[in-house]
């Protein structure tokens, strides 16, 4: 079945050292705590971990950036959602991000990137895949 959907991407950042003085035993708790609470939303949600890197004027607006070069580590969350739901699923992030900034965890911005896509879902079954596309 097709249906008009959206895709948020945000990429959560912060550093090694923050994370270990956060209330966070380990990276797998914080990511959790994300699909938790993004999924109540959206029915579900993928994590992954990379490493972010960011410009210490990088919010400035400028041509080019020559700020000191900071490297971090980057939760990315990627969500897909239902048109209607969008921004109770942009709230759910956000309400989560807090969570995590109120366990001391110092996250200062999130990016944030949208896309609209036709969502085609099936059942791998064998007399589910003829139906569901």
């Amino acid at each position: 079945m097709s249906r008009k959907q959206i895709k948020l991407h945000a990429q959560i950042g912060f550093t090694e050292r923050e994370l270990l003085e956060s209330g966070f035993d380990n990276l797998r708790q914080a990511e959790t705590l994300l699909a938790r609470e993004v999924s109540v939303v959206c029915g579900g949600c993928a994590t992954s971990l990379s490493t972010g890197w960011w410009r210490e004027d990088g919010a400035s607006h400028t041509p080019n950036f020559v700020g000191e070069l900071h490297q971090e580590i980057t939760i990315n969350l990627d969500v897909s959602c239902e048109v209607p739901k969008e921004q109770r699923t942009i709230d759910s992030i956000k309400q989560a991000c807090k969570f995590l900034k109120d366990k001391n965890l110092n996250i200062k911005w999130v990016h944030l990137s949208k896309q609209e896509f036709e969502g085609l879902h099936f059942e791998v079954e064998e007399d589910n895949l003829r139906r569901a596309i």
